[in-house]
């Protein structure tokens, strides 16, 4: 099946902007429509760092969809198109500099703010043909009830591993790995990857904690700010990532404050060394996923084939290990409930910081 034409398009985007799409879910940087043989992802356009956060995601689905390797676990990625709305341009700088002419030129800077606030720029929407799937966490749900057979279970494993090591070869880190942002093909389990909202090309340059808190090292995270219930956390490591940290305030209802008290900074050498955490980073929230396929597997007969991805699973998590304990938040040794064992919640952090 082809990819639409510009009408087709025009009409897509129409019908989603007049809510007759069926709606397939959202997250905190847009919602997933299905109009007709196709998904489109709708982003809304407020300032400047929406409109980088959604270039960088095409420009991450262009070169993905380009690399034949990676083509099997990705959806057919059809293209990109935006919808600008009717709001006044931004007043540009006066030629002179005289009093006069600044004085002017901030008087309608404000008037242009103040229309302006609050109210996108522009809809933009990224296409992809549809498939019959289901997300992996609905498939989790399923499996709890019906175990996965052994043959499936370890088929499934093989390809999720596999399928990230070409998203790494390509050059790039997720950085959103969890359950949410795997689709599981109908017709043969096979995974697709999807969601490249918060993906960035290695090494990042960055070494802040993004991402999902519930699919992240706990280590990294300050238990009494991170709220475990956000669909997407970022986390800002330096202050003037202004960007991050509005995202936090206007879309995830933390303060500036709160944002600067959660951020985490981890000491790095040089970009080999970011490379490297980041990709630890990514293969640790992939051991959490793994860890849950391997649990909703049938492996009666098949202990050697458990222990195998066991094992695949242990090294993933461990290769985290050094970076934890280079940053500034105390390592704290936890149990399956979070705790030190023997004592509470609240005591054990206690202990932890003295």
């Amino acid at each position: 099946m082809a990819c639409p034409n510009e009408e087709e398009y025009t009409q897509m985007m129409v019908a989603v902007q007049k809510r007759r799409a069926i709606r397939l879910g959202s997250g905190a940087f847009g919602q997933v429509y299905k109009v007709g043989d196709y998904v489109a992802k709708r982003i809304v356009i407020k300032d400047d760092y929406d409109k980088r956060s959604y270039d960088a995601e095409v420009a991450t689905w262009e070169e993905l969809t380009a690399n034949g390797p990676l083509k099997p676990y990705l959806p057919a990625f059809c293209g990109a198109r935006q919808i600008t709305t009717d709001l006044p341009p931004k007043p540009d700088m006066p030629v002179g500099t005289s009093p006069d002419e600044m004085r002017a030129h901030w008087r309608a800077l404000e008037a242009w703010m103040n229309a302006t606030h609050g109210k996108p720029r522009a809809y933009a929407f990224i296409f992809q043909r549809f498939e019959p799937v289901r997300d992996l966490e609905a498939r989790f749900n399923e499996w709890r009830l019906a175990p996965l057979s052994t043959e499936k279970g370890v088929e499934l494993f093989n390809a999720l591993v596999g399928g990230f090591n070409l998203f790494h070869r390509a050059g790039y880190i997720h950085r959103d790995i969890k359950p949410a942002n795997i689709l599981i093909r109908d017709a043969d389990l096979s995974p697709i990857i999807v969601d490249f909202g918060l993906a960035c090309k290695a090494p990042c340059n960055e070494t802040g904690v993004v991402g999902t808190p519930s699919y992240l090292p706990q280590n990294l995270l300050e238990r009494n700010n991170a709220n475990r219930q956000n669909n997407v956390c970022l986390f800002p490591v330096k202050a003037e990532e202004v960007g991050f940290l509005e995202m936090l305030r206007r879309r995830m209802g933390c303060s500036r404050k709160r944002a600067r008290k959660t951020a985490v900074r981890v000491k790095l050498s040089n970009s080999v060394a970011v490379a490297k955490y980041n990709r630890a980073s990514d293969r640790y929230a992939l051991s959490l996923v793994l860890k849950e396929l391997i649990s909703m597997t049938n492996w009666d007969g098949y202990a050697g084939w458990k222990e195998d991805c066991e094992r695949l699973v242990g090294r993933y998590r461990a290769a985290i290990v050094p970076f934890l304990a280079a940053s500034k938040v105390p390592v704290i040794p936890a149990t399956a409930e979070g705790t030190v064992p023997g004592g509470s919640r609240r005591k054990t952090r206690r202990r932890q910081l003295k």
